[in-house]
């Protein structure tokens, strides 16, 4: 619990400053999981404190020339431009290339596109604005592409979990955040678990990626009744009838959407595609909708890119179909090779 809300903190406070949302966040979460409120503050205020004390130089040494400052790409701390590692987590810097620092303009890039989706809907009060609003968001999420180096897969890794946490349970939002961190855990493991750095990461994270994993196959399994046995299955055929006018009204919206998404599956323009799915009546739809889109462009990469048809094949929700596809497309690359050292 304590590791946690410690992520939380070192996240929040990564640029040297918290805002009134973030601090309102971690204590939220703090107090849903039986936290001392007053244990938080202090360590908030603790690593805070940590920017001060590393940026702020003694007076005895103002004369001598200003050493250049640098923030930690893993933890976020802030050190001295000249340290060969991190204090705090003991990140080497040496390892961080240019392919990192892109890594890290994909997440600004993508936390820019979602505030101004935030910032069109700031003031409207239509349901249907904010609804359409978190379907954009959903979309923009699910089909973020995924950094291809170890270091940006750590960063976002980090990135979508302390999203996923920071959610309300509430929130549409939640699932998607959980959905990209397992994303991230699995390219990070399929990059290679012999590499310490990258064992290391997988161990912080085991417990929250097996709890998800968990969770999943327990919702497969839980089935929840309204009612007693009495008037029990009156209350079913009524669903079942409700659940089958309402489907019928669903295709019917939904069935020129679905034929334009099959016309641009045909025409290879798959991101195009992707974007129409958020006009679909149902979040289930989208999802298995996307999915359907991701497995035909894995399908299409393969004859000539495997290493980004594999990266597709990460990016699909269903677990059943990603896991079958990613191995399948494993087994191709696995067999190229052979030929090629042949």
């Amino acid at each position: 619990m304590r590791k946690e809300i410690e992520k939380m903190i070192r996240f929040a406070t990564e640029d040297g400053s918290i805002t009134d949302k973030e601090r309102e966040i971690i204590m939220r979460k703090a107090q849903e999981m039986g936290a001392d409120i007053d244990e938080v503050e202090i360590m908030l205020e603790n690593e805070l404190a940590k920017h001060y004390k590393i940026v702020e130089a003694p007076k005895s040494i103002e004369k001598r020339p200003k050493e250049k400052i640098r923030k930690c790409p893993r933890c976020g701390a802030v050190v001295t431009d000249s340290s060969l590692s991190c204090p705090e987590c003991g990140y080497s810097f040496s390892e961080q290339s240019a392919a990192s620092e892109d890594a890290q303009k994909q997440i600004e890039s993508l936390k820019e596109q979602l505030l101004q989706v935030n910032d069109r809907v700031k003031f409207a009060f239509d349901t249907n604005a904010k609804k359409e609003a978190e379907l954009k968001k959903k979309t923009i999420i699910s089909t973020f592409v995924l950094p291809k180096t170890k270091e940006g897969l750590i960063q976002f890794l980090e990135f979508s979990y302390s999203n996923y946490i920071g959610e309300d349970s509430s929130s549409g939002l939640k699932d998607i955040w959980k959905g990209k961190f397992l994303q991230a855990y699995n390219s990070l493991k399929a990059l290679g678990e012999k590499d310490p750095e990258i064992n290391n990461i997988l161990n912080v994270y085991s417990d929250e990626y097996n709890t998800e994993k968990d969770s999943r196959l327990k919702e497969r399994k839980i089935a929840a009744y309204p009612w007693g046995k009495i008037g029990c299955l009156s209350f079913f055929v009524i669903m079942i009838i409700a659940g089958l006018l309402q489907n019928l009204i669903d295709q019917n919206k939904d069935k020129p959407i679905l034929n334009e998404i099959n016309e641009l599956i045909l025409k290879e323009d798959f991101d195009k595609a992707l974007n129409k799915t958020i006009e679909l009546s149902s979040d289930i739809k989208i999802e298995s909708t996307q999915d359907r889109i991701l497995e035909k462009q894995a399908e299409h990469l393969s004859s000539d890119n495997i290493d980004k048809a594999i990266e597709v094949s990460l990016r699909i929700k269903d677990e059943r179909k990603r896991d079958k596809l990613y191995n399948t497309l494993l087994g191709i690359k696995r067999e190229r090779i052979n030929q090629d050292n042949q």
